[in-house]
């Protein structure tokens, strides 16, 4: 999965594709995708902070997490 694919998929699950972040030079308020490196980050960007940094081998395996944490953030705010 890409980060094009997630968001397809959030658009197909209904999920607010505005809580990812696009390409942003500095994130704030959303979930990120990125390539850091040798590896794939996700995390919650918020005033600068970076939230739950978790790191994947591939884009595949990091938008898919990133999708699980997305149905449950929508999941537990009633989205």
């Amino acid at each position: 999965m890409t980060k094009e694919q997630l968001v397809e998929q959030m658009k197909l699950e209904g999920l607010r594709t505005d809580m990812l972040c696009k390409d942003s030079a500095i994130p704030s308020e959303c979930f990120v995708v990125r390539r850091n490196g040798a590896v794939w980050e996700t995390f919650y960007a918020e005033r600068g902070l970076e939230t739950g940094l978790r790191a994947f081998p591939t884009e595949d395996a990091a938008c898919r997490a990133l999708l699980v944490e997305l149905r449950a953030n929508a999941a537990a705010s009633g989205l």
